[in-house]
């Protein structure tokens, strides 16, 4: 049906999994389609593979199904104008879309402990939208163990990075 095409396979694999109930929202598969994972990996070539995908310095960006999950999740608080951090952006792949989803009226701040991450996670955004930057999404490096506290309050937290319980100043934000 799609050839050789990557995104096709990825579009014939977002349908699959909204017939499956892993989407819900119509909502959701617009936004993983209206933002190309090809352009937030490094091999452009496994961009659609449903895994996670090493993106330099230690980090990786999560698979398709892990990102349509965590937007089902967060979708609810994720509206026209509402407030969302992304702590661990890692490539800006998932910042990406929770700025399509709250819109222009809306903000999403996307930290990373790493500078070269944020620094490739800006250029990554840019390749794809870089009205974003402009409007509604901010990458920047801090230390994300302890959130982004002088944006809060928030409507919605994304964590990226692997806790074993959610520290209070994230919980504060």
């Amino acid at each position: 049906m799609f050839g050789d095409n990557p995104m096709g396979e990825l579009l014939c694999e977002i349908f699959a999994n909204i017939e499956s109930g892993l989407l819900r929202s119509d909502r959701v598969a617009h936004t993983m389609k209206l933002v190309d994972r090809a352009n937030y990996c490094s091999n452009k070539s496994d961009a659609y593979v449903d895994t996670p995908q090493y993106i330099g310095y230690n980090k990786s960006i999560s698979a398709p199904r892990l990102h349509a999950k965590a937007l089902e999740y967060l979708a609810p608080n994720c509206q026209e104008g509402a407030k969302v951090l992304d702590i661990g952006t890692g490539s800006g792949y998932l910042s990406a879309c929770l700025a399509q989803m709250v819109g222009r009226s809306g903000k999403v701040i996307g930290v990373d402990s790493v500078p070269e991450i944020v620094k490739l996670a800006k250029e990554n955004v840019s390749r794809e939208d870089p009205t974003l930057l402009d409007h509604q999404l901010q990458l920047l490096h801090v230390d994300d163990e302890v959130g982004y506290a002088s944006g809060a309050p928030f409507d919605a937290i994304h964590v990226n990075i692997y806790h074993t319980e959610v520290p209070k100043e994230v919980i504060d934000n």
